[in-house]
């Protein structure tokens, strides 16, 4: 997934936020074209696996794996349980240097390493209220019905 181009609005509105869960479905919600650019990206790869990442591996890419295995049926707690494991996985390479400047009392949660459970909860609630699931999403980013039909095959092997 791309990172998103800055919009003046977005950024005003992810300024406002209160969590990291908040900023997740302000860029759902506002760079749809991104998401949609991912997923296509996956129904046109080649046989044999995709490699998916970002910078730090949590954000982008954790809501993209969250949408993906949404898409594929995972129970959510599966889904929260496991962008959880970046802030364990991520928290010895970050937050040593963090402590290391003493930079953690007064920052924002945009700026510390954060991925908890709560933050994804927040997220996949979200997909539910405004879209109503993944598959709506995904209709509204752009992609077609037989593209996420195709996207949720290539995710399940039955």
């Amino acid at each position: 997934m791309p990172r998103p181009e800055p919009r003046p609005h977005v950024r005003a509105l992810i300024k406002q936020a209160q969590n990291r869960g908040e900023v997740y479905g302000l860029i759902l919600d506002h760079y749809p074209e991104n998401t949609q650019w991912a997923m296509h990206r996956l129904t046109t790869a080649v046989s044999g696996g995709v490699v998916m990442h970002c910078q730090s591996g949590k954000d982008r890419t954790g809501l993209m794996a969250a949408l993906l295995l949404r898409l594929a049926g995972v129970p959510d707690e599966v889904i929260v349980a496991d962008y959880a494991l970046s802030q364990e996985r991520l928290w010895p390479l970050e937050g040593a240097e963090w402590e290391r400047q003493n930079q953690i009392e007064g920052s924002s949660f945009w700026q510390r390493p954060t991925a908890t459970a709560e933050v994804m909860e927040a997220t996949l609630a979200h997909l539910d209220e405004r879209y109503g699931g993944v598959r709506p999403y995904l209709l509204y980013t752009g992609l077609s019905e037989q593209e996420v039909d195709y996207l949720a095959g290539l995710l399940v092997d039955e």
